[in-house]
């Protein structure tokens, strides 16, 4: 009886968060956007530009040292999604195990790295 309360509120919590999650991605990719245009782009209006839909319940987000790509992990789909920031589109989808909530990006851009809560 318990596990089932706990289940219920865990969705309801996830629900919330993802709605958080997600408006925070698009604050962070418009606030990534600014710092690769240069100081003076940073006086322009301080709202997305777009929104870009990636996979469920988005948790993190890493762009590269150029600029040109965001990962955004999806924590409730197992998955990283590519963003060309030029585009601002996905370009990529990648399974990498269950509960992916962190990625970094390394310092010349050639890899991306997840952590997954949910496994290894």
């Amino acid at each position: 009886m318990m596990r089932a309360g706990i289940n219920t509120t865990m969705t309801r919590d996830k629900s919330r968060l993802h709605r958080w999650e997600t408006l925070l991605i698009a604050v962070f990719l418009a606030a990534a956007a600014l710092m690769v245009a240069g100081p003076s782009a940073a006086h322009a209006a301080h709202t997305p530009e777009t929104t870009i839909p990636v996979g469920r319940s988005p948790a993190a987000v890493a762009v590269s040292p150029d600029g040109a790509r965001a990962y955004v992990t999806n924590f409730g789909s197992g998955t990283v999604s590519v963003i060309d920031t030029a585009t601002n589109t996905v370009t990529e989808t990648v399974a990498v195990g269950r509960d992916p909530s962190s990625v970094a990006v390394s310092p010349d851009g050639a890899r991306a790295y997840v952590t997954n809560f949910g496994s290894g």
